[in-house]
């Protein structure tokens, strides 16, 4: 190499040589033509030797100096300068022309010194790899290439997700009998992928039904994610009321810290009819032949619809009404019912109307009249229509139905028969009245 530098240096000193000689010559001519802007022949002659010796210089530096930037490039991205190459007396690697260099992005990249000093590649997860690079071959042969892995013989490597970290790939070039090898280091960082949210659909509910939003949320990069919801719920389930009739919107928010994905679904919420509701009546009414049934029962409709009450029997009227007499005794089941034209609250009423009761009957008892000494005797004859058992009791002056008068008992008295069947009493008195008797005179010894 130093030879060819030597004779390319030699053979253009030479040139110079023969070009300085034939400037001078061509100045003794005496057929050059003024130039109307300069001020004689001279002036013009000397500004063209100038240039053609600043050419030349130039033509010089630019042979002289080549080494020494091929040595000091570097590209980046998907342009790589090369290394200083082995066996370079065989292939020389010559970088593409030189342009405005791009400063990679190496946030969160940790670079070893002899990574630094590398050329370098840097892509993000899903971009393509691309590795171009000139070499030239000073004896004018064919080159080949070769690229370790990953890269394809194409020096290109369409990177994925999962492929984030650096990689050093060793880019060959060869003449058939010689190569030189260049390491690259390759850079794929990491690429956040956004969360997923799967499995909603907008949904239809009745009020008081609760609703529950199940979303899978998946993350690619296996993060963590917070759900969270917003507008009609500001959780995954909510308890619906029966005033929350309309459609609403609801919006799911899945976050990894880095990205956020939201999905909005409608809710209509439908309206539900609830039953009215009876009260105030009761299980159980009973009564006696001859008392009024009177049913006024209470009822409420939590969606304020009108509600009509029925009575589901003959005995009552459309007021609830049943005037009961002799006769009627029984047990009855009365059906109470509120409708809204939809829904029905029914209740049923038991009835039971009690036999009304006759009392025992007292004939008239006349009065009685006895002397001192006689027996007073009562006999009162007493009847009870139902049948029922009669119990006969005295009070007054007697205690029972006979007493035993002496002759000191003369005067009137009053004395009251009472019946009871258990159920009525009735009660008679009856005037007794005692005759005094006189006794004739008796001699004492």
């Amino acid at each position: 190499m130093e030879y060819r530098r030597c004779m390319g240096v030699c053979s253009l000193a030479v040139v110079l040589s023969l070009l300085i000689v034939a400037l001078l010559a061509a100045g003794c001519q005496p057929t050059r033509k003024a130039n109307p802007n300069t001020t004689g022949y001279g002036e013009k002659y000397d500004d063209d030797v100038e240039k053609s010796l600043q050419d030349l210089e130039k033509t010089l530096s630019n042979d002289t100096s080549n080494e020494t930037a091929d040595s000091n490039r570097t590209l980046l991205n998907d342009t790589v300068s090369p290394l200083p190459t082995k066996n370079t007396s065989a292939v020389s690697v010559t970088p593409p022309p030189a342009a405005t260099p791009v400063v990679p992005d190496l946030t969160g990249v940790e670079l070893t010194e002899t990574e630094r000093k590398m050329p370098l590649v840097v892509v993000n997860e899903g971009e393509l790899v691309k590795v171009s690079l000139t070499a030239t071959d000073p004896d004018g042969d064919q080159l080949t290439y070769t690229y370790s892995n990953p890269l394809n013989s194409k020096g290109q490597w369409q990177t994925t997700f999962g492929d984030a970290g650096k990689y050093t790939v060793q880019i060959k070039a060869s003449d058939g009998k010689s190569e030189s090898s260049l390491n690259v280091l390759v850079v794929v960082k990491a690429v956040n992928r956004e969360p997923k949210i799967l499995g909603l659909t907008d949904l239809s509910v009745f009020e008081g039904d609760v609703i529950k939003l199940t979303p899978t949320v998946i993350d690619p990069d296996h993060d963590n994610v917070t759900i969270t919801y917003e507008g009609f719920m500001d959780s995954n389930t909510k308890q619906t009321t029966y005033t929350d009739a309309g459609v609403y919107k609801v919006t799911i928010k899945a976050s990894d810290g880095k990205a956020t994905v939201q999905q909005t679904i409608t809710i209509t919420v439908l309206n539900k009819n609830r039953p009215p509701e009876l009260s105030n009546l009761p299980a159980v009414l009973t009564i006696t032949e001859g008392d009024l049934v009177k049913l006024q029962p209470q009822v409420f409709d939590p969606d304020n619809d009108p509600v009509t009450v029925s009575f589901l029997s003959n005995l009552l009227n459309q007021n609830g009404e049943w005037q009961t007499k002799r006769g009627d005794a029984g047990t009855y089941t009365i059906k109470v019912k509120a409708s809204d034209g939809q829904l029905v609250d029914s209740k049923d009423v038991e009835i039971i109307v009690k036999i009304l009761n006759n009392a025992p009957v007292i004939q008239s008892m006349a009065d009685v009249v006895v002397k001192e000494g006689e027996t007073v005797h009562l006999n009162p004859i007493v009847s009870d229509k139902d049948g029922d058992t009669v119990t006969v009791s005295y009070s007054g002056w007697m205690t029972a139905a006979d007493k035993q008068t002496d002759y000191d008992s003369a005067g009137t008295y009053t004395v009251t028969v009472t019946a009871t069947d258990g159920k009525d009493t009735v009660s008679q008195n009856v005037k007794v009245t005692v005759e005094n008797v006189n006794r004739p005179p008796v001699f004492t010894p």
